[in-house]
């Protein structure tokens, strides 16, 4: 079982009156983050203000989802409507398989925390990505950066440095 956590009451845990499995807004843009827990999550304050600074119709929905409950959250995400999440402890592995196509990076860092729906023949395919180690890479100093590339040096990471 999943649960929304209401957008009013983003940083507590889900109440018993949450919706179960359904999008509870109906924007034009419709995003979440998953995680197991999720009540703790930033990322919906962080993307709503997003949207309220620029305008925009859109929805960022915290959704506790249980490891087991993942192929049918994506099922109905995919039928909700939702155009991307990202993920956190415990999906970042489980997603590797559970997604239709995966970047080379997810692959080689070895998890997926960020889904975008795809649909070219209007059945949804859910391709992941990795964006953490650009987060990482961008927080260290151009000596930092110039280090980690000479210890990366004949290795895959070192194209992403």
């Amino acid at each position: 079982m999943w649960w929304w956590v209401p957008p009013s009451n983003c940083l507590k845990p889900p109440q018993e009156s949450a919706k179960k499995g359904r999008y509870p807004c109906t924007p034009m843009f419709k995003f979440a983050v998953i995680g197991h827990p999720i009540h703790h999550s930033m990322s919906p304050l962080l993307h709503r203000t997003l949207f309220e600074l620029t305008g925009l119709e859109g929805c960022y929905e915290a959704v506790d989802v249980a490891p087991d409950d993942l192929d049918s959250w994506l099922s109905e995400a995919a039928q909700s409507g939702v155009m991307g999440f990202n993920a956190t402890i415990p999906h970042k592995v489980g997603l590797l398989s559970a997604c239709d196509r995966v970047s080379d990076e997810a692959h080689l860092i070895g998890a997926v925390n960020t889904v975008k729906a795809h649909a070219p023949t209007g059945a949804v395919e859910w391709h992941g990505l990795n964006t953490d180690h650009t987060g990482f890479i961008s927080a260290l100093s151009p000596a930092q950066q110039t280090k980690l590339k000479e210890r990366l040096s004949g290795h895959d990471w070192q194209r992403w440095v």
